[in-house]
């Protein structure tokens, strides 16, 4: 390797650490902002805090299933991927159309807190294997959660629309 290919590999080496702290820094901001607006179950549903751990995890699950049959019904273009977590889902949205620049995660997520008020967190935050996902949080109340999934069908048909 020659002097020139070191030094190139250092500078590259050096903003890939730049452009990590970044997305900490960002991840750090918007967990905040979800805390701020009312994200975390608590908040949102006081009574979760006489709920037992099974309790709780039975309405979550509930809270997935809901998702679930949504985007089935509503939003087929966007799977939910099949996982144990509580509340937090991986969205696919392969087969939604791809922007010109950037990630497609980064463009919906932007998009959809823009034109329809819904938090959902890019894929690519979680490197570059995530660039065609959206994160969804269900520790909310089933309300919350359908006005939010309503709101994101609202927001995926505008997306469509503008993008054709």
């Amino acid at each position: 390797m020659t002097e020139h290919e070191k030094a190139l590999l250092q500078v590259r080496h050096r903003l890939e650490e730049a452009q990590a702290r970044d997305r900490k820094k960002e991840r750090s901001a918007r967990t905040r902002r979800l805390i701020q607006k009312g994200a975390i179950i608590e908040s949102v549903m006081p009574e979760t805090n006489d709920m037992t751990l099974d309790e709780l995890r039975e309405y979550l699950y509930k809270n997935k299933q809901t998702v679930s049959e949504f985007l089935q019904a509503e939003l087929p273009q966007i799977k939910l991927v099949p996982s144990q977590a509580t509340y937090l889902l991986w969205l696919d949205c392969r087969k939604l159309p791809h922007p010109a620049e950037g990630t497609l995660a980064d463009a919906l997520e932007h998009f959809l807190r823009k034109e329809a008020g819904v938090y959902l967190t890019s894929g690519s935050e979680y490197g570059q294997s995530g660039d065609e996902f959206l994160r969804l949080n269900i520790a909310t109340s089933r309300e919350r959660l359908t006005e939010g999934m309503n709101r994101l069908k609202a927001g995926i048909e505008k997306y469509m629309v503008e993008d054709s």
